[in-house]
């Protein structure tokens, strides 16, 4: 009897141990799988965030980082503090720092998109003006299919999803939405401010509410000043300005105030501003780009010169 309780007391004590031994030959793979999850950010291992938080801390690391956004706040907009989320602040106060989040100068950036990120300001906050959400210095690549979309508060500022001050890319149909959803105020998609920027795929949607009238150029891209980089080009997608009632305005998608030249090769624009400035077009005497001029369209077959103010 003693001889079969031994036996059975050995037997209990090996399978515990063999079971504490599988354990224990997971419990790596399980650190691993959660490790993998968040990501390194190598293009292998790109970095998921799925809040406001985790999207500003991987675009401002001090290093090159892919960023992948699968979901977003639960599907929920995320409303922007001052104070908590960002600082109000001009370009001229910090150049650095002028954004909610801000690249750091010369790091390489892919941001993917498959999902709706909206952001919001807080309408009624004091000394809340957002200057802009993203204020690249460094070089930011975006792609996926989703969507980005913040709202400002106020006017007198950028009021853009982009301030572009180094290398932007995008190849992919994502859209930059900067419709206004609580104050009648106005958005940019991007304003190139000292960058240069490739576009050839996407849609671009400026704001500007009736109220202002027919003040100021607001335009879904904006080149803002003589220090955009006039080797940028626009070989696709969609620019279209829109009032609070949605309805798509010729009160100019395209801004080109800044720079003597900016090369489109494709794309829809729903009105084209040109200041004094040229704009070059070398490859619209075929024609993969259309213009609406005061709600007409503009044949682009009748240009004969490779530089034409429109």
């Amino acid at each position: 009897m003693k001889t079969k309780s031994k036996t059975l007391i050995y037997s209990a004590i090996i399978a515990i141990a063999m079971v504490f031994a599988m354990v224990l030959t997971f419990v790596p793979n399980m650190v691993h799988t959660a490790y993998a999850a968040s990501g390194t950010g190598t293009e292998n291992d790109p970095v998921y965030v799925t809040n406001y938080a985790e999207l500003k801390e991987a675009l401002e690391r001090d290093d090159n980082t892919w960023i992948v956004v699968n979901e977003f706040n639960n599907g929920n907009y995320y409303t922007l503090i001052s104070g908590d989320d960002y600082s109000q602040t001009s370009l001229d106060d910090s150049a650095y720092a002028c954004g909610a989040i801000n690249i750091p100068t010369e790091k390489n950036k892919h941001l993917t998109i498959n999902t709706t990120i909206d952001c919001r300001t807080a309408s009624t906050q004091q000394g809340s003006l957002l200057y802009c959400f993203i204020n690249n210095r460094g070089n930011l690549t975006i792609d996926g299919n989703g969507t980005l979309a913040v709202s400002f508060n106020a006017g007198n500022y950028a009021n853009a999803i982009i301030l572009n001050q180094g290398n932007l890319t995008i190849d992919a149909p994502i859209t930059l939405d900067a419709t206004c959803k609580s104050v009648q105020s106005y958005g940019r998609a991007i304003l190139n401010y000292s960058g240069t920027f490739t576009i050839s795929d996407g849609t671009y949607i400026g704001f500007k509410s009736n109220t202002l009238g027919t003040l100021g150029n607001v335009g879904a891209l904006w080149q803002a000043s003589e220090n955009a980089n006039k080797e940028s080009i626009i070989s696709g997608g969609q620019f279209q300005l829109k009032d609070e009632n949605g309805v798509v305005s010729n009160n100019y998608a395209l801004v080109n105030s800044g720079v003597d030249n900016l090369t489109l090769k494709g794309g829809m624009f729903y009105g084209i501003y040109a200041s004094q400035y040229n704009l070059q077009l070398p490859a619209l005497l075929g024609s993969y780009c259309k213009f609406q001029k005061n709600g007409v369209d503009f044949n682009t077959n009748n240009l004969y010169e490779t530089t034409n103010k429109l």
